[in-house]
Order: structure tokens, then sequence, then C-alpha cells
């Protein structure tokens, strides 16, 4: 999704001020999917 972001900037396909808003969510998707990982791994180990 990154380099996807980032090639679209350098094809001037989408503005920096939109690639940062991407990232900012590309960042939150990455801590959401961390923290969903912990919960699983505990609701296993509870089993």
């Amino acid at each position: 999704m990154l380099a996807y972001t980032v090639d679209m900037v350098l094809s001037k396909r989408t503005t920096a001020d939109e690639a940062r808003a991407i990232a900012e969510l590309c960042r939150m998707m990455e801590k959401n999917m961390a923290r969903c990982e912990r919960e699983l791994e505990a609701m296993a180990r509870r089993r």
C-alpha cells in the first residue's frame, strides 16, 4: 500500500497531503492488526 502511494505521488496522481493521510491510515491499520492478533492469542491460550 505504501509503495503504491509513493508511486502515485511520483506520478502526480495524488498529492503529498493525501499520501500523508494514507500513511497515517496504514499506521492505524497496523496497530489495530497487532492488537487483534494479541487478543486472538490470549483467547487461544485460555482454551
